[in-house]
């Protein structure tokens, strides 16, 4: 602030209500890949209106939803509204060369509030909220699959296909709980307030630790992270909840467990939330004797 500056009180922006202009979505126009070796451009994919949201990489394979209404792609590069971004496809790249492995027409329109695509072990799971704040899990076939029937008979499953689905009213219904982004942990997908066989799509816990405020989670190995009054951890291990207290992070991905360390750069500035520090923190394990 500069000097002399008087400072009064603030009223940051609250997203929780189902209006046009807190639903939109930051489109793309293109993808491109660049060779790191010489800059230059490797290739490049232009399609639909890109959900941005949605890109993901999962062994060698770039995945996103894109929408071919015409309207959508008119305005691809821009930040448009839902109701823009109708026939939607599940589209995959290969990574290295751009070519389209393949696509699948899919119904996402009950994903109103958010669209998020995540990846793990050839599965690919698309989540959000409609309207009236419940959640819309699907998870898909990332790639060919070889099945058996019930009379032992082998069975074609296409990339794309519907492996299971889940429906549910959100479990946090404050500070943006309908907004949460999904988490995969070994076989455990965690969503809102829940946890899930990631094979079978079978509810396994319902009782996720409380987090308060409006960040959302990131995870390592062994451990969530998440705000709640502070800084907070969950280890998966033991059950174990610890807060890192004095200090927050901001609204949404402010917590990033990477190598060996949990980073977490300062993201609460300008939020009306008060007893927080505002510093970026870069946590060790503590060594065990």
């Amino acid at each position: 602030m500069n000097k002399g500056t008087l400072y009064l009180g603030d009223d940051g922006e609250w997203f929780e209500d189902f209006k046009p202009s807190d639903i939109s979505r930051v489109t793309s126009d293109r993808l491109f890949g660049v060779d790191t070796a010489t800059g230059k451009t490797r290739w490049e994919y232009s399609g639909g209106a890109i959900i941005n949201s949605t890109i993901t990489i999962g062994e060698d394979v770039i995945y996103f939803i894109e929408s071919t209404a015409e309207e959508a792609r008119a305005k691809a590069g821009t930040i448009q509204t839902i109701g823009q971004l109708t026939h939607q496809k599940l589209v995959a790249l290969d990574l290295n060369s751009g070519q389209r492995q393949w696509e699948r027409d899919h119904d996402f329109s009950k994903l109103q509030f958010m669209t998020y695509l995540v990846y793990a072990d050839d599965m690919l799971i698309a989540t959000g909220t409609d309207k009236d704040k419940n959640y819309h899990t699907y998870a898909l076939a990332a790639s060919r699959r070889v099945t058996k029937t019930e009379d032992g008979d082998s069975s074609i499953l296409p990339p794309g296909s519907l492996l299971w689905e889940d429906h549910h009213k959100e479990g946090k219904g404050h500070h943006s709980g309908h907004l949460q982004h999904p988490v995969i942990v070994g076989d455990t997908f965690y969503s809102d307030q829940w946890a899930f066989d990631l094979k079978s799509g079978k509810q396994i816990r319902d009782d996720l630790p409380e987090r308060r405020g409006c960040g959302t989670m990131s995870a390592s190995r062994h451990s969530m992270f998440f705000r709640h009054y502070f800084h907070g951890m969950w280890n998966l291990d033991t059950n174990k909840r610890t807060q890192f207290e004095g200090i927050r992070s901001g609204c949404w991905l402010g917590l990033i467990p990477a190598g060996g360390m949990l980073l977490a750069p300062e993201t609460s500035a300008g939020c009306s939330c008060t007893h927080s520090i505002q510093t970026s923190v870069g946590y060790l394990p503590r060594s065990l004797e």
